[in-house]
């Protein structure tokens, strides 16, 4: 029997300058990298699925998604 499952882990946020996309107004949005994560038999073995890169308005606090941005 194999037993598996995933886990999602932040890798780093980095500050950006740009403008905030719901407001038109100057801010800091920061970016978010995650890591997503496969472990198989309890979690001895890990290996990497995908990476996930969001971005949040630190003015109005909206978070869009990579394809989003």
């Amino acid at each position: 029997m194999i037993i598996y499952g995933s886990k999602t882990t932040h890798l780093r946020t980095q500050d950006i300058s740009g403008q905030c996309r719901s407001l038109w107004e100057q801010a800091t949005p920061s970016v978010n990298c995650i890591s997503k994560n496969m472990h198989m038999c309890f979690g001895y073995l890990f290996f990497p699925i995908g990476k996930l890169y969001m971005t949040q308005c630190n003015h109005c606090k909206q978070v869009l998604n990579g394809n989003e941005n």
